[in-house]
């Protein structure tokens, strides 16, 4: 069984087979300088950093970033497994610091430990 959720964008299916996976720099291209709200599809950790390869666009949202922060906490409250961003599109690089439990920086963490 998969969960369908309609969107503006895109119907998505959670499994994944009717999504159309894209790099930062492809969804930059098709949604110039507005809101976004993506998923992480190909994602690992390293030095504290979230290095995102692929990701799934679920919504566009123009200049205003509050309908697309309506529409994460709506998905987030249904599925908090998936890792959903609401990212603005000139942003050449996504840069995304990990945070601790305490909301620390893992990156400064990894800094400050010997290696």
């Amino acid at each position: 069984m998969f969960l369908l959720l309609t969107f503006p964008l895109l119907t998505f299916n959670y499994g994944y087979e009717r999504a159309k996976i894209m790099t930062w720099q492809e969804i930059r291209e098709k949604y110039p300088n507005c809101w976004v709200l993506v998923e992480a599809f190909d994602a690992t950790t390293e030095n504290g950093m979230r290095v995102i390869n692929t990701l799934i666009p679920l919504g566009e949202f123009g200049d205003d970033y509050k309908p697309a922060w309506d529409r994460y906490k709506a998905l987030h409250q249904l599925a908090r497994e998936r890792e959903l961003y609401v990212l603005h599109t000139n942003r050449e690089e996504l840069n995304i610091e990990v945070l601790d439990g305490f909301g620390r920086k893992l990156a400064d963490a990894y800094q400050n430990t010997p290696h």
